[in-house]
């Protein structure tokens, strides 16, 4: 687990993950319903609006880190537990990556996750580190998607609408699919490394390991 330092230095990174999603959000409900003129929000400073954007921000992302690990499996996107799973099926029968699994009741997901390590004494500061990067690669993952799809629907509406804007949003949709090819290829890496690094533990933990 992170300590405090590590904690507070994933805020800011959180907040970038999470504000990309927001802003493609509100620019599709603005686009649908129009911008709200309410006297209130006339009132209030772009300083202070901005403020509520980089807090929300920053859950938003979390919570995008938590959906992208929680349903890994769900999203298809090759990572920890595929590389996992290539290295179980190369070891030698009832290893010490079988009966890690095992004991997490046969399934893969809940053999990798953080809780389930730490219960088997598996933890380091380099696994923490590997887990933390891997969460924040997936959920920049799935926040360009979340960008994606938002800004896909918008690029429709004006174009069904004759609005303008159709470029620029374009461009930021083009943006997204690129993050979207990092993030997929960041997460078969990252990924990969997390793999071993567990198995490394796993059978040193091991007195036959």
């Amino acid at each position: 687990m992170l300590n405090v330092g590590g904690r507070v230095a994933a805020v800011p990174v959180y907040v970038a993950v999470g504000i990309g999603p927001l802003v493609a959000g509100r620019t599709v409900i603005d686009g649908f319903i129009g911008v709200q003129e309410e006297l209130w929000l006339a009132r209030t400073s772009v300083a202070i609006e901005w403020l509520a954007f980089t807090v929300f921000g920053c859950f938003f992302g979390w919570t995008l880190a938590r959906l992208a690990l929680d349903y890994e499996v769900f999203w298809r996107v090759p990572g920890r537990i595929s590389a996992f799973a290539r290295l179980l099926a190369d070891e030698v029968p009832h290893g010490a990556l079988d009966a890690h699994v095992q004991v997490c009741g046969g399934e893969l997901p809940v053999a990798m996750a953080s809780r389930s390590l730490r219960n088997a004494g598996i933890t380091s500061k380099g696994l923490d580190r590997l887990h933390a990067i891997y969460a924040i690669v997936r959920a920049g993952w799935l926040a360009a998607l979340v960008c994606l799809v938002s800004l896909v629907v918008e690029i429709l509406r004006r174009a069904v609408g004759g609005d303008a804007g159709i470029t620029l949003l374009a461009v930021a949709a083009a943006a997204a699919v690129v993050v979207q090819v990092i993030a997929s290829w960041g997460t078969v890496i990252v990924g990969r490394r997390v793999a071993w690094t567990v198995a490394d533990l796993l059978c040193r933990c091991t007195p036959d390991g």
